[in-house]
């Protein structure tokens, strides 16, 4: 076996260095597995502000009619869709099933639970 002549050797360099620059990529672009989708989030927080936020507020403190102050909430997302989606037993807090979509009142639900409640 004889030694690599120097466009085998100028071939591996920029290899390398391609492979490398790939493995960078998909590091730094894996991020977290457990972080939420971009669009989910800003999906939860439109239909939030467009839909709650009169009554709650954008922080969720604000309580305009007696509605509850979200962010001391200790209900789960789960918990929160058929109220979102039916409306509350005392009627203060109206019916969204016919406003919003279910799949948008799940995201109005996670987003009270991962940016509203304290």
């Amino acid at each position: 076996m004889g030694y690599m002549d120097h466009h085998q050797l100028n071939f591996m360099k920029k290899s390398l260095i391609i492979l490398a620059a790939f493995g960078f990529i998909l590091v730094s672009c894996g991020g977290n597995e457990n972080a939420e989708p971009a669009t989910t989030a800003h999906a939860g927080k439109e239909n939030y502000d467009k839909q709650c936020a009169r009554c709650h507020g954008s922080n969720g403190k604000m309580g305009l009619s007696g509605a509850k102050d979200l962010t001391d909430s200790k209900l789960t997302p789960a918990e929160m869709i058929p109220i979102i989606t039916n409306g509350s037993s005392g009627g203060i807090m109206p019916a969204y099933k016919d406003v919003l979509s279910e799949s948008q009142i799940a995201e109005v639900a996670d987003y009270i639970e991962k940016h509203i409640k304290n």
